[in-house]
């Protein structure tokens, strides 16, 4: 059925912003936390942690406003509401 989403995540806080580069995802909550998954393996896998490769705490002070992955999926730039920004590569 195409009305009903195929998985629901909870998440501990609202999400402030995403990104997907298959197959990785990446999640950053108001709760200053990063989240990145493989939807591969969330394709065959349907439990509680659906793919989640790494869970961290943001590295910046302030709440993130805005996070990219870079093109070779290894990295990813975020950026925070006092305007600095972090690279993790």
């Amino acid at each position: 059925d195409p009305s009903k989403p195929l998985v629901q995540l909870q998440f501990a806080g609202p999400i402030i912003d995403f990104d997907v580069r298959f197959p990785i995802l990446i999640v950053s909550s108001n709760l200053k936390q990063v989240h990145v998954f493989d939807l591969r393996k969330a394709c065959t896998n349907f439990s509680n942690d659906f793919g989640l490769v790494r869970k961290f705490e943001n590295i910046l002070k302030c709440n993130t406003t805005c996070i990219s992955l870079f093109n070779d999926r290894y990295g990813f730039v975020m950026g925070s509401i006092e305007g600095r920004c972090a690279v993790q590569h």
